[in-house]
């Protein structure tokens, strides 16, 4: 929040009394300290709008090194105290349902999230790093996090970065959160039902337990991290995949407003070492998730839900592009579909040995199979018009 209340930087970094009391007491010769609420804006300006140590001090009148020292402390505090409680804590205690609604309302029923990969660049980088650090995608080295975000751009989880030479498939085996959900420690006894044909072609409702996430083409073949089709031969799976191409941008949108909000992460980190760099970016994290809870954003979207700095901007009636793109193949009188003519017969899979007291575990099914039961459910839901895409806030369609 760009406030002069020092009070509001409180309430904004949640920083309590117990982890500032070096800088709270006086020093040996009864000099008193440096006001706190002073060092917190400094910290606040530098990872916000890129203040220089040297800025902060001359709005301050606190010498840089004070505002140094005072900085690294509050990135120690923010990658481990304020990322438990803004993070890990609220990702592991809240009842991934929550999550859930909002895609199942768009048709993928289980997913709770996205996942990607982002680069930052290191303006100070040790040359012993450049070479592992020098990657295709920036002019300068950089570091990697993998993020899993919620539609409402909540985020659970992120590595603490690794070389930007490292791609997807290295980056998510050191990434906590999505290997607990792939070993079936996390979310395991969250079910969900898919719409599946019987031998018949019969729609029947089948139980799965677990979650999923959507990723790109660049990560391992885990049941719980579905991609959109490559080679889609059927509108079926052409229709999910740019649904779920439309629908992944969630953690796109996240890094832009990540980078939007902490122009740290947008120029590029001036710190040298690499472990002060990582613990940047998650403390970056850690106050976006907590002005997501202040404005109330992280709420599920059903009812709309606003916060207090937001406007109109554009008439809501308007059809959103992904809409297009999924009727647009619906709508195409010209060509025939190839799902049009089947006669909704299934394909012959021994699910015994997926399931566990009747309900199939996602974690056991290999990814092709557990993307064709995904495919399957989404064709059934969008022959029954059951298909809609997630708005936040009900405006009225003309613009105020």
């Amino acid at each position: 929040k760009n406030t002069g209340d020092a009070h509001d930087i409180y309430k904004y970094t949640g920083t309590t009394t117990t982890t500032t009391t070096t800088y709270l007491s006086g020093d040996c010769t009864g000099v008193a300290s440096s006001n706190i609420k002073l060092l917190l804006l400094g910290a606040m300006r530098y990872l916000g709008r890129g203040f220089t140590f040297d800025d902060i001090e001359e709005c301050t009148a606190i010498s840089r090194e004070v505002n140094r020292v005072f900085f690294h402390t509050f990135l120690e505090y923010g990658s481990t105290v304020l990322y438990k409680k803004h993070v890990t804590e609220p990702a592991s205690t809240t009842d991934p349902s929550e999550w859930e609604q909002l895609f199942k309302t768009a048709g993928f029923t289980g997913c709770i999230g996205s996942s990607d990969g982002t680069h930052v660049g290191m303006l100070n980088c040790h040359s012993w790093a450049t070479i592992n650090h020098k990657g295709p995608k920036l002019n300068i080295p950089s570091r990697t996090y993998n993020t899993t975000v919620t539609h409402t751009r909540q985020i659970l989880g992120t590595t603490f970065g690794h070389p930007c030479t490292w791609n997807d498939k290295t980056v998510v085996l050191y990434d906590e959160f999505l290997k607990a959900v792939n070993d079936g420690t996390l979310f395991q006894d969250c079910e969900f039902i898919l719409f599946e044909y019987d031998s018949s072609g019969n729609v029947i409702e089948v139980c799965y337990k677990g979650v999923w996430f959507m990723v790109d083409n660049g990560y391992l073949s885990w049941s719980n991290l579905v991609p959109p089709l490559k080679d889609g031969l059927t509108y079926q799976q052409i229709r999910f995949s740019e649904w779920l191409e439309s629908m992944r941008k969630d953690i796109e949108c996240t890094f832009g407003i990540l980078k939007g909000r902490f122009a740290v992460l947008r120029y590029g980190i001036r710190l040298q070492s690499i472990e002060k760099c990582d613990q940047l970016y998650v403390t970056c994290c850690a106050l976006h998730n907590r002005l997501l809870f202040i404005d109330g954003l992280d709420k599920g979207w059903k009812d709309g839900v606003e916060s207090n700095w937001e406007r109109e901007y554009r008439d809501e009636g308007e059809i959103p592009f992904a809409v297009q793109r999924l009727n647009r193949l619906h709508n195409n009188d010209n060509v025939q579909s190839q799902d049009d003519n089947d006669d909704n017969t299934v394909e012959t899979i021994d699910f015994h040995k997926y399931e566990v007291n009747g309900k199939r575990i996602v974690s056991k099914m290999p990814l092709s199979i557990f993307q064709n039961r995904l495919i399957e459910n989404f064709d059934i839901r969008f022959r029954r018009n059951d298909i809609q895409w997630p708005k936040r806030i009900n405006r009225p369609s003309s613009i105020v």
